[in-house]
């Protein structure tokens, strides 16, 4: 199953604010480069910077996860992180607007992702159902069995 992303305002803003820097930057550079003979140089960096500055946004924002064949996989852009569900320690409340905190372990050292699906109960929840070793806890997270 597959939940959606709900990024955090300030991951939001800092995506998009990244880009529209970018882009200004980058098409001050292209006219100074392009009124100035010995500044042209400018006119690629400019260029270089118009061209990547939506892949910021891209990778912050275009984020899914999913729960089946016994993992649980987070997809950004063009990241992907698997993390196996009989490798899961904990799921908790990170706090900041419905963001999750996942405890793993990854061979013999653990491991945590932070998260921020659309809806985080539901997500838990779908990890309860695949994973029979995790057990919910009083707080909306989830726990493997002691």
């Amino acid at each position: 199953m597959t939940f959606g992303h709900r990024p955090p305002p300030a991951v939001r803003f800092a995506a998009l604010g990244a880009a529209v820097l970018d882009l200004i930057l980058g098409l001050a550079l292209v006219v100074i480069g392009m009124q100035s003979p010995e500044m042209s140089a400018l006119r690629y960096v400019g260029l270089f910077l118009i061209g990547t500055g939506w892949l910021l946004p891209w990778i912050l924002l275009s984020v899914s996860y999913e729960v089946e064949s016994g993992e649980l996989r987070v997809r950004r852009a063009f990241l992907h992180r698997r993390i196996p569900l009989d490798a899961i320690e904990e799921i908790r409340s990170g706090g900041t607007g419905g963001a999750l905190v996942i405890e793993y372990r990854a061979g013999a050292r653990r491991g945590i992702e932070s998260i921020s699906p659309e809806d985080p109960s539901a997500l838990i929840q779908h990890v309860l159902m695949s994973a029979p070793q995790m057990q919910a806890t009083g707080d909306g997270g989830a726990r493997r069995r002691a």
